[in-house]
């Protein structure tokens, strides 16, 4: 049989391993990311292409079905993902995200999946992604079990700062900066341009949202803080480390995987 982890990405797979699968009792993780701006050195895919590798680890960690990532998310924010201005950054309204995640996890708990996780990649989405899996899960409170998680939301700011150092200065404005921009050296340099990682930040930091959003509190570059110092090393060990996490969640939440719920059974 071809490769194992492989096997269990749901684009690859036939309907009767998919049978298995479900058979089996394995859950299936779905991936969401965005299209959106991550500064002039990074895809505008970043969070879709990471919470993907994060799935995939975890599901090397713990049977699971890994389902393709939805790459359009929840609309960008100024104060946490830069804005709509920025060329590219194309988003969903929070209802048609809330739609489109309640519809698939129905159609997979019809078919026979009894254990989901919205592993999400893009802050946005949360809320929405929330309302999705509860209408979801709703008609199925006895039988089925859903989880919803930010990836990196396992690791503590100080785990963070233990890795990057000091140049973490604040989850909130950690987007297209040195974590990042080291995830991605890790997961994808080829996408990585090198030559542009610069110093973001806006001008002024608010707590609360304007409308419309002053020149000042935008990011400059698109950056959060700063880009300069990534190191993909310091990604790798992250990623590891955040899946290893979250494959503690899922033996905490469904149980500790057996040889009877491995796809070769």
């Amino acid at each position: 049989m071809k490769d194992k982890q492989a096997s269990l990405r749901l684009e690859e797979m036939t309907f009767p391993e998919v049978l298995q699968a479900m058979e089996a009792d394995l859950p299936i993780i779905l991936p969401v990311g965005s299209i959106e701006q991550h500064g002039p050195h990074l895809p505008l895919g970043v969070d879709a292409y990471t919470v993907q590798d994060v799935a995939r680890r975890v599901g090397a960690l713990y049977p699971a079905v890994v389902a393709p990532p939805l790459f359009y998310g929840g609309f960008s924010r100024p104060r946490t993902g830069g804005g709509r201005q920025f060329p590219g950054s194309t988003g969903l309204p929070d209802r048609t995200l809330e739609l489109v995640t309640k519809n698939i996890l129905e159609d997979w708990f019809r078919q026979g999946f009894r254990t989901a996780v919205a592993l999400n990649g893009h802050y946005e989405n949360y809320a929405p992604l929330l309302s999705g899996i509860e209408l979801a899960t709703e008609p199925h409170l006895e039988t089925h079990k859903a989880l919803l998680l930010n990836w990196w939301a396992p690791l503590t700011h100080e785990e963070t700062v233990a890795l990057f150092g000091d140049a973490v200065e604040d989850p909130d404005t950690e987007h297209a900066s040195i974590v990042e921009t080291s995830v991605m050296e890790a997961i994808a340099p080829q996408l990585v341009r090198s030559q542009f990682k610069t110093d973001g930040r806006a001008q002024r930091k608010v707590s609360y949202e304007i409308f419309p959003p002053p020149a000042d509190i935008i990011w400059k570059h698109g950056i959060g803080s700063t880009a300069v110092g990534s190191s993909p090393e310091a990604g790798e060990k992250y990623l590891q480390l955040a899946a290893e996490r979250i494959a503690g969640i899922l033996v905490f939440e469904f149980g500790a995987p057996s040889s009877s719920r491995g796809h070769d059974g």
